[in-house]
């Protein structure tokens, strides 16, 4: 059995990304990966217990954008040590300031990226 599109406590899931592999191994779940809302935070802790677990995995992203409307768009098999990825976490925030806190994180790693933050005032 595969499952490609889960979350953890990381984002708007309910288990720790541990405790989610453990879920999968009960489950009997074969593959997956953990796609947190636009965050990698639980990446290390899910590959790692699910491996443990024997579970065959590749990492997840769920990548949130609006134009014209919201958009979700899941990303996989990237490399978790790749000091390119910005690893965010708003959640506490308020998702309606998700995008300016990644913006602002982008900027604090000087990636040489022009970043903008653009609000849409109705």
């Amino acid at each position: 059995m595969f499952d490609f599109h889960m979350h953890s406590t990381a984002s708007d899931g309910t288990l720790s990304p541990a405790a989610l592999a453990e879920e999968c191994f009960s489950l009997g779940v074969t593959h997956a990966a953990l796609t947190d809302h636009d965050t990698i935070l639980g990446q290390r802790e899910f590959l790692g217990r699910a491996a443990e677990l024997g579970i065959s995995v590749t990492s997840g992203v769920e990548l949130n954008a609006e134009h014209p409307h919201e958009l979700h768009i899941l990303g996989y098999g990237f490399d978790i040590d790749n000091k390119k990825i910005v690893i965010t976490s708003y959640y506490g925030k308020g998702y309606g300031d998700s995008g300016k806190y990644i913006c602002e994180e982008l900027q604090k790693r000087n990636t040489g990226a022009k970043i903008v933050w653009l609000v849409k005032k109705d």
